[in-house]
């Protein structure tokens, strides 16, 4: 494993982090759910797919298009490292098979013309 990706999921462990808000929004809670996948797209922005359990997804605050997964979008208002902690809090949950939370502020626009939630903070669980 290289070293950057031991220092980046040592970081993520444990981490809870803010991106900043988009103030036009409600922010809310999504609900503690197992995470089915990640896609990190070309333009970084990480897709996180909920597991399903009877229908639910992640859920919906600013009734953005679609709720079967939420977004983690670099903001330039925050330094590169901000998304790097987030992206290895992310991938750490992930591979310990954790259940995660967000709280979502606002709607990311994918290139689709779809919306879905857009990440704020990170919470993972046991």
């Amino acid at each position: 494993m290289g070293k950057f990706l031991k220092r980046s999921l040592a970081i993520g462990i444990g981490l809870l982090s803010v991106i900043n808000a988009t103030p036009a929004y409600a922010e809310g809670q999504s609900g503690a759910r197992d995470m089915d996948r990640l896609v990190h797209r070309p333009d970084r922005v990480v897709m996180v797919y909920a597991a399903p359990k009877l229908g639910e997804y992640w859920m919906n605050p600013d009734n953005c298009d679609e709720n079967k997964k939420v977004a983690l979008v670099p903001n330039p208002d925050n330094p590169p490292e901000t998304y790097d902690e987030h992206l290895a809090t992310l991938v750490a949950a992930f591979m310990a098979k954790k259940k995660a939370s967000f709280t979502l502020d606002g709607c990311y626009i994918k290139p689709d013309g779809v919306s879905v939630p857009r990440i704020k903070l990170i919470s993972v669980y046991n």
